[in-house]
């Protein structure tokens, strides 16, 4: 028989290793293979101990004459760290299958936990050689994109931007950058929906590992162990662990940051737009004001001809050519006191009247802010740019003066516009509670699903499952009618109600 140090080596070596890397078909036979040797090792150390249990020099069963030394002090921690950096980098999910080195383990407890392992080790490869049955999961393999966490942050590096004001073609080039960054937040957008959906519900391996696929990408991934608390474990970049629990929450994180993101981009083009009307209405402007300068002049010289001619042979009449008084509405003779009465008024219109200006602004702004929240439910991005625009449109009426022609006119606009903002800033109050109570749901159905998993558990632990479930149902029940989650919340009642009750058929049997 081997020298118990020996065989416990032995178990350190091999529990490093027992793990199921993800990837191609190559990949996955390559990991059947070792996975069968890892499973060989593990049944030899299994009836090592079973012998050394047996042996008179162990017969009391446990290892306390072993200092827990040397090489002895890394038993069951991949890589030899101590425990302190293991748990720091996330390897305290690993607990149950490393075994901590400072507490009193006996034989029987090793034996026990072998078991465990060669199970592990079993489950694995029968895993393993799904996926490589599998065609649609070899295929999404092999399609691999970024993980979701580099999409995001490339998103979030796309829209810190300044939006160059001076430079029209720049500014340009600028929205239809936004414009592509939109177009790849919805697709990010639906990723992470796909991904939450897949962690709530009980799907099957092969489905629960493509989504991990999706979260992960080409970034090489493994399955490491299942936690009582924190549900799979999974390790990548070589010494990183994160849990099912935990990628849940960063999707969750995510997609509420992306909302932000979100209204940041449609601002952004908003603005961007907006400056490119204003500077094209701008340019008319002046084109227009050029042209009107021109004809003041041709004007004054022709009055000038007027006069001369009216000291001279013809005091009452002159011929008018062009277009030098368009703004007249006539062609052909004009009497030249009428002209002298016409001159101030023309020299008192002004070509760009700041308060028709401002109403006009806010009228195409009220325009946009009722034709976005047409036809709802809308997302609550959706509700706070219209609620934006209504501030900006009553913003701009606000500054037409009481002294303004367009002041009564203005008064009337003002008032159902203030009434809109309102009605709008109610709706959005709505919605984010709906999204909160939404969240909240899904953040006590994943920590009841939690509480379940690998069971037997005592009956404590199927109440607080059962209440957490209640809890769910509740805040789904509670969400309005017609808000944006109201469909979602209605499809993931069902299944939590089919979930509680399952729950609760097992409580009631106790």
């Amino acid at each position: 028989m081997a020298d118990i140090e020996t065989i416990l080596n032995q178990l350190s070596e091999l529990t490093q290793y027992t793990n199921l890397t993800i990837g191609n078909s190559s990949k996955l036979q390559s990991e059947i293979t070792r996975l069968n040797q890892i499973n060989q090792g593990l049944c030899n150390v299994y009836n090592s101990l079973e012998e050394a249990l047996n042996n008179e020099q162990f017969n009391k069963g446990f290892l306390s004459v072993l200092p827990w030394v040397g090489t002895v002090a890394s038993f069951l921690i991949p890589g030899g760290f101590i425990a302190d950096v293991l748990i720091s980098s996330g390897g305290a999910m690993l607990s149950d299958k490393l075994i901590d080195p400072e507490k009193e383990t006996s034989l029987a407890d090793l034996i026990e936990h072998t078991g465990g392992l060669i199970e592990w080790v079993n489950l694995l490869t029968e895993i393993a050689q799904d996926l490589l049955n599998n065609s649609e999961f070899l295929n999404v393999v092999s399609h691999r994109s970024d993980s979701i966490n580099k999409q995001f942050n490339q998103l979030e590096k796309s829209l810190r931007l300044n939006l160059d004001f001076d430079n029209l073609a720049q500014l340009k080039i600028q929205i239809e950058e936004i414009k592509q960054s939109q177009i790849q937040l919805r697709k990010v957008q639906n990723i992470l929906d796909q991904i939450i959906d897949n962690i709530e519900k009980n799907v099957e391996v092969i489905d629960r590992i493509k989504i991990l696929v999706t979260y992960f990408g080409r970034s090489e991934f493994a399955l490491e162990w299942i936690d009582d608390d924190e549900g799979l474990i999974i390790s990548y970049d070589r010494d990183q662990f994160i849990s099912i629990n935990r990628i849940f929450n960063n999707c969750m994180d995510m997609r509420d940051k992306l909302e932000q993101l979100e209204s940041k981009a449609n601002n952004f083009r908003i603005q961007g737009e907006q400056l490119l009307q204003e500077k094209s209405k701008s340019k008319k402007v002046s084109q227009k004001q050029d042209h009107y300068l021109i004809n003041q002049q041709n004007y004054s010289v022709q009055l000038n001809q007027s006069k001369q001619q009216k000291n001279g042979k013809n005091p009452f009449k002159i011929l008018f050519i062009g277009s030098t008084l368009a703004t007249c509405s006539y062609f052909g003779y004009v009497n030249i006191d009428k002209i002298n009465q016409t001159i101030p008024i023309l020299n008192s219109i002004p070509f760009l009247n700041q308060d028709s200006n401002n109403l006009e602004k806010a009228e195409k702004l009220a325009m946009e802010a009722s034709l976005i929240v047409q036809n709802p439910p809308h997302s609550l991005t959706v509700w706070q740019q219209s609620q934006q625009k209504w501030q900006e449109a009553i913003n701009l009426l606000e500054k037409i003066p009481n002294n303004s022609s367009l002041f009564l006119k203005t008064q009337e606009k003002l008032n159902n516009y203030r009434q809109n903002h309102q009605v709008i800033t109610q709706r959005i109050k709505t919605e984010q509670k709906a999204l909160a109570d939404f969240q909240k749901a899904q953040n006590l159905a994943l920590e009841a699903t939690m509480l379940t998993q690998n069971p037997p558990h005592d009956l404590t632990i199927w109440k607080q499952s059962q209440t957490k479930w209640q809890q769910a149902i509740n805040l789904l029940k509670g969400i309005p009618k017609g808000t944006f989650v109201e469909k979602q919340a209605q499809e993931k009642l069902q299944s939590y109600q089919v979930n509680y009750q399952v729950i609760t058929n097992h409580i009631n049997k106790y």
